[in-house]
C-alpha cells in the first residue's frame, strides 16, 4: 500500500486504490491490464496512435491528458487519461486504438481511519 501522510502523520491519500468510480485521481503503480498484459508507456501510445480518431460518449474528440502529472510521469501505469466520467483506469496493451483494457483496481477501504 502506498500512502501519503500529512505532518500529523494522518493518512490523507492512499494511491494504491480507487477513491472514486472513474479513477481520475488514481496515481498508483499498477501497470498490467485486467488480463495480465503489460501496459505500454503513455508517451509511446500518444506518439504512435492517431488519438484524434477517439471520441467520448457525446461525439467529442478526446486526447490523452493527465491530471496533476505529465504523460512522462504517468509512465506505463494504469490511468484514466481520457478523463471520461464513465471510465476507470485503463491502459493500452498494444499499439492499436482497440487495445484499451481496464486494470481492475480495487476501491479504498473507507471504513479504516
Amino acid at each position: 500500500m502506498f500512502c501519503i501522510f500529512n505532518i500529523l502523520e494522518e493518512k490523507i491519500w492512499d494511491i494504491s486504490c480507487l477513491t472514486e468510480t472513474n479513477g481520475l485521481k488514481y496515481r498508483g503503480y499498477k501497470n498490467t491490464s485486467i488480463s495480465g498484459k503489460p501496459c505500454l508507456k503513455w508517451t509511446e501510445v500518444e506518439a504512435s496512435l492517431n488519438m484524434s480518431t477517439m471520441y467520448d460518449n457525446n461525439g467529442t474528440p478526446v486526447k490523452l491528458s493527465a491530471i496533476n502529472e505529465t504523460l512522462d510521469e504517468a509512465e506505463n501505469y494504469c490511468r484514466n487519461l481520457l478523463q471520461l466520467q464513465t471510465s476507470e483506469p485503463f491502459c493500452f496493451t498494444e499499439m492499436a486504438l482497440s487495445s484499451i483494457e481496464v486494470c481492475n483496481i480495487s476501491f479504498c477501504d473507507t471504513s479504516k481511519g
